[in-house]
Formats: C-alpha cells, sequence, structure tokens
C-alpha cells in the first residue's frame, strides 16, 4: 500500500498528532509542505479539502481532513502501537480524551492564543475567560494523572498523543512556572511524552515557558508637535495616519431602557440558592417582560447524538462559543433520554425583546430550534422553572429524564 501522504504548513501541531501516531504503529507517513494562503487555495487542494484547511491526508481511499480523524485514521492501519488500548472500553476512553479536546482545551487555547499570533483581536473579558476555563480543564486532567502515567492504561495511547499535542504551544507560549505550579502532574505528563523518541523526532526540543506571551496592544498616538505653514497639510495628514483607533461603539443592549431585573444579581442569587425554586420565586418577583424575553432552545438533530460525552462536549463548546453574549443572557441546558439519541434542549433569558444579533452569530445557534415564550402563561414560567431546577415534567416533554446539564451565567 503506498505510503500516505500527509499535506501540511511546517511546524503544524495539529499534523503531528498523525506522524506521532505512525510512528507508534511503524508506519512512515510521507508529508508535503504547504505554503499557506496559496497552496491550499488552489483547485487541486481544494478537491483534498474544501474548506482549504490543513492538514489534509491522501489515502488509497481518498482524502481525509480534519486532525484529529487523519490521527484516528492513522492509529487504525494496523494495532501493533495498540493507540487505542486492550479493549472496546480503553478504546472508548481514548476516544473521550480526544473529543474532551476539542471543545475543554482548543476552544480557550485559541482564545488565549490567538491575539498574541494577531490572528484575532485582543479582548481582555475573552482572555481571561480563557485562562480560567483551561484552569479548569488542566484540573481534571491533572486530577485523573495523578496516579496515572498515562490517560489510558499502562502504555501510550492515542489520546495522550491528542491532548499533549494539543497542549504543546500553550507550554511553549504561556505557561510560565506561576500558571504551571498548581499542575504538577500535567507537567510530569507532558514532559514525559515529549522525551519520547517517536515524540521528540517530530517535535524537537521542548522547552517550557519562562514568560508569557501577551498580545500586542495598539500603540497610542504621540501629539503632533505644531508645523510651520507651509507644512501644515502635511503635518495635518500624518496625524490622521497615525491616529488611534475610534472607540468601540457600546453593544446596543446598552442602551436599552433600565429594567427592574438585574441580570448579574439573578445570577448570584441563582448560585447562592440552595433550594432553586426559591431563586425561581426571585425571578419571576423581579422579572421585566418589556426589558427581558425568554427562549425555549431544542437541538435539532438528537439523532447525531449517539454518545453520551460526546453530546456534553457539544453543548460544552456551544456553551463556550456564546461567551460575547454572557454580560446580557442566562441559560439552562439539559441533556435528556439515553444512547444512542440523546436530546438537548434548555431555556435562555435574553436581555431585550430579541434574540441578540451576538447570539445568532455564535457557532451551532442554527442547530437548535430557538422558541419565544409567553411568561403571562402560567404553564410556560412552569416551564422555565423546570429547566432552572433541573427537574419536573418539562412541559409535558415525552423524554424528561434529565442526564446533566450546564449553566450559562
Amino acid at each position: 500500500m503506498a505510503a500516505p501522504k500527509l499535506h501540511t504548513t511546517a511546524g503544524n501541531t495539529r499534523a503531528f498528532k498523525a506522524i506521532i501516531a505512525g510512528k507508534y504503529n511503524g508506519i512512515e507517513i510521507e508529508t508535503s509542505p504547504v505554503e499557506f494562503g496559496v497552496t491550499n487555495k488552489t483547485k487541486e487542494y481544494l478537491k483534498l479539502n474544501p474548506n482549504g484547511k490543513v492538514p489534509v491526508l491522501e489515502t488509497p481511499e481518498g482524502p481525509i481532513w480534519e486532525s484529529n480523524a487523519i490521527a484516528r485514521y492513522v492509529a487504525r492501519l494496523n494495532d501493533s502501537g495498540k493507540l487505542f488500548g486492550n479493549n472496546n472500553y480503553e478504546a472508548s476512553l481514548v476516544d473521550q480524551w480526544i473529543e474532551w479536546t476539542r471543545f475543554d482545551l482548543e476552544l480557550p487555547a485559541m482564545a488565549w492564543l490567538y491575539p498574541i499570533f494577531g490572528i484575532t483581536k485582543y479582548d481582555a473579558e475573552a482572555t481571561a475567560n480563557a485562562k480560567n476555563d483551561l484552569k479548569k480543564a488542566l484540573a481534571i486532567l491533572n486530577e485523573h494523572l495523578r496516579l496515572r502515567t498515562f490517560l489510558v492504561g499502562e502504555r501510550i495511547t492515542l489520546a495522550d498523543i491528542v491532548v499533549c499535542l494539543t497542549l504543546q504551544t500553550l507550554f511553549v507560549k504561556v505557561l510560565d512556572a506561576n500558571f504551571r505550579k498548581a499542575f504538577n502532574n500535567v507537567v510530569r505528563w507532558f514532559l514525559t511524552l515529549v522525551n519520547q523518541p517517536n515524540f521528540k523526532s517530530v517535535v524537537g526540543e521542548i522547552v517550557l515557558c519562562e514568560k508569557a506571551a501577551e498580545a500586542p496592544v495598539a500603540p497610542v498616538a504621540a501629539p503632533v508637535a505644531a508645523a510651520p505653514a507651509a507644512a501644515a497639510p502635511a503635518a495635518a495628514e500624518a496625524a490622521e495616519e497615525d491616529a488611534p483607533a475610534p472607540k468601540k461603539a457600546p453593544h446596543p443592549l446598552l442602551s436599552l431602557p433600565p429594567s427592574k431585573l438585574d441580570l448579574d444579581e439573578w445570577k448570584r442569587t441563582y448560585s447562592n440558592e440552595k433550594d432553586t425554586r426559591k431563586a425561581c420565586q426571585w425571578f419571576w418577583d423581579n422579572y421585566d417582560p418589556e426589558g427581558y424575553s425568554i427562549f425555549h432552545a431544542e437541538y435539532k438533530y438528537p439523532e447525531d447524538n449517539q454518545k453520551h460525552f460526546m453530546t456534553c462536549n457539544l453543548l460544552g463548546g456551544f456553551i463556550q462559543y456564546a461567551d460575547p453574549v454572557r454580560k446580557f443572557a442566562f441559560a439552562s441546558m439539559l441533556l435528556f433520554g439515553a444512547e444512542p439519541a440523546i436530546q438537548v434542549a434548555g431555556v435562555w433569558v435574553f436581555r431585550g425583546n430579541e434574540i441578540p444579533a451576538d447570539m445568532k452569530d455564535v457557532t451551532g445557534f442554527e442547530s437548535y430550534e430557538f422558541t419565544r415564550l409567553d411568561t403571562s402563561d402560567p404553564a410556560k414560567r412552569q416551564l422555565v422553572d423546570d429547566y432552572f431546577c433541573w427537574e419536573g415534567s418539562f412541559g409535558g416533554r415525552a423524554v424528561n429524564n434529565v442526564l446533566e446539564g450546564k449553566v450559562f451565567k
């Protein structure tokens, strides 16, 4: 069989997943260099990956894109490396950790790193949220590794490869000694992996971050000195070019009339009140139908939610992507039913009388059916209460056993 060919940019940690998996399975992966912005826009490349992204793998059967799918393909080419463990349970645990990286590690990592690389604009609040989300994820990983050398079983699996490579840029660029000190087990595990010959031959020598890189901040223009009359037009032009960017316009929801419902106060009440039914009473005592609206959200494709942990990751990603609307929204989203068709539904409280434009731009929004609730109807109020409390009839919902949920606040 012809060797698989991996099209990738140089130093791409996403591509490293498949290359390292190949080394553990004794499979040499041929690489083909991609000049991003040039190669990936050609007709030939777009036939391999219509998204125009890297990496993409050419196989005898056809192309494969998405780095985790590529790594899984290589890991399954033979079983010599036992990259999916020793049995079906271990194979499922490997998949569990790979799926976990997509939202619990990759999303906050991108939110923190992309402004540093100049890919997106720096936002202090988004960066702070990303750091907190990473701390939560690393705490889970740290506890799991407390008495373990590897993530699954007693040897390196594809789970270790994928999670390690997902964390590599973080460890090199931003996770300084002060950040790392709370996660000694993760650091020990990471260093163990990157110093294995099959890793080191691909990633090279890894040096942990000493000082966290920071996103560039746009400089404020210096005052323009007075110029002679003859040079005034040139000075004015220079001043215009160097002027600081105009301030970002206030969010349109901030211009709404004051409301008796203080959303931050509601979030604190919900978090601190042990009896959620009492919290609900506070909510309705303060609810302002002129200043807020409530929508029921239902995931449209439950037939795709075949695994519990994958559905949790799906919902977790949607919640994280909704971060831009956090100041103006509250939600309780629940998982119902059982494998292989887990249902996802919940209620969202929004500032204003419509779904905010920011929310409609959230990745995954189109996968949910949003329906406005008439809060003058006692039955609809009871439905909202049930979702807030994670128990009840949920408006006569046919499948109403709650598996778990997530609160957006």
